[in-house]
């Protein structure tokens, strides 16, 4: 399955989003598309040296984001 289109199915999955300026950003997926960008609500932005900031909603351009790492994900449900 492409990487892409397993990430369009992520709905309500909480994820950790690391992006390539080292900032990690916390929340729930609320979409994603084509092109990777990914949409997510209650974030929290962790700022290097400075406290972490809360966002309601948050949309990272795809080709921005390093890596996501997924805190609970069954396998199952994405096929």
């Amino acid at each position: 399955m492409n990487l892409v289109r397993c990430l369009m199915k992520l709905n309500k999955e909480l994820v950790s989003i690391e992006l390539k300026n080292r900032i990690v950003d916390d929340g729930t997926v609320t979409g994603a598309d084509i092109s990777m960008n990914t949409h997510l609500k209650t974030v929290k932005l962790a700022l290097k040296k400075k406290n972490p900031v809360s966002l309601d909603h948050l949309s990272i351009r795809g080709n921005n984001i390093r890596s996501y790492i997924f805190f609970i994900l069954k396998l199952g449900n994405l096929e």
